[in-house]
């Protein structure tokens, strides 16, 4: 319950209650996506796991311009 938390106190529109450094937030955000990766891939079920990290790499290469921003910042 507290890895939501985590990744929803930063924000985009600068009104985060805590701000957090881009590459800080993408590191975040990354530790629980794989996290959730894993999860399912020893839960038995490696074709979800796949398709789900498929899935974020294809996010992440569409939203290059959040990446870029979160790079950056």
């Amino acid at each position: 319950m507290a890895l939501p938390w985590l990744v929803a106190i930063g924000s985009r529109s600068g009104k985060a209650p805590v701000p957090v450094p881009g590459p800080v937030r993408f590191a975040v955000e990354a530790a629980v996506f794989g996290t959730a990766v894993a999860a399912l891939a020893t839960a038995g079920v490696p074709l979800v796991a796949l398709g789900y990290a498929a899935a974020l790499v294809a996010y992440h290469a569409t939203a290059y311009d959040r990446l870029r921003w979160l790079l950056s910042n």
